[in-house]
């Protein structure tokens, strides 16, 4: 488990899966997860710990981020940007359902 957590190219929720089919004790898997995700960890923080963003710039960017997701689905339902109000029939505009 340890060297399939090192590894990039593996999926997270497929070695969870496939660790919950076999007979391994959950104190195995969460050492040899927490060990095997030691080093990805150290880069992310050293990488963030070069980047440096005032306050004030920061916080205006988590607030147009926040804002962004919650109007960005709204637009995307309203607009039908993809086509996608065919798939779901029981949807009227608006996002309210329909009463059956």
């Amino acid at each position: 488990m340890t060297l399939a957590r090192l590894l990039p190219v593996t999926s997270f929720a497929l070695l969870s899966y496939a660790a919950g089919l076999t007979a391994m004790s959950a104190r195995a898997y969460l050492l040899a997860t927490g060990i095997g995700m030691l080093p990805m960890t150290f880069v992310y923080v050293a990488f963030g710990h070069t980047i440096t963003l005032s306050p004030l710039w920061m916080a205006l960017f988590s607030a147009a981020l926040v804002t962004l997701l919650f109007v960005l689905p709204r637009w995307i339902e309203r607009r039908n940007v993809f086509g996608l109000k065919k798939y779901f029939p029981h949807l009227v505009s608006g996002g309210r359902r329909q009463d059956i």
